[in-house]
């Protein structure tokens, strides 16, 4: 399952946030006023922000899930970022996954060079992988691209 952003943080900050209210706590009994009164206010309203935070990352998980479109408009924001021969590649693998070079150029239609500096660029850049097989080059997209496009 892929991390959710804000989790971490929220887990992290709400033990911290309780400090003052402990602090409040001591200070007001030191005083000899109510220390309960503004300590469990703080941790009342504490505790309600923590709840609506689970219940936003619940719902979001639950939009994540009952739209599975949202991995598509993923990948197209991912293709957007690269020129029209970079996504003619890109496009390529991920469509027939795991090929050779020459490949790439049967179905791209782009000279064996364009095709071999365009994934030597887009190798450089840690979105494919190359690697020799024989006498051939075989190319695959990386493993953080197939992760962020939930490909795996």
């Amino acid at each position: 399952m892929a991390t959710i952003p804000g989790v971490a943080e929220l887990i992290i900050w709400i033990p911290m946030l309780c400090i003052p209210p402990i602090l409040i706590y001591y200070d007001a009994k030191k005083r000899g006023k109510n220390p309960y009164f503004w300590s469990s206010a703080i941790l009342i309203g504490l505790l309600l922000n923590y709840i609506a935070g689970l219940l936003l990352v619940a719902a979001y998980v639950v939009h994540r899930a009952v739209n599975p479109h949202l991995v598509e408009t993923a990948k197209d924001d991912f293709l957007n970022l690269f020129n029209l021969n970079e996504r003619k590649v890109i496009e390529c693998l991920l469509n027939h996954g795991e090929m050779n070079q020459s490949e790439i150029v049967a179905r791209t239609k782009l000279s064996h060079a364009t095709v071999s500096r365009i994934l030597a660029d887009l190798e450089s850049r840690n979105i494919v992988v190359r690697y020799r097989d024989g006498m051939q080059k075989v190319v695959k997209l990386s493993d953080d691209v197939k992760s962020k496009l939930k490909l795996t």
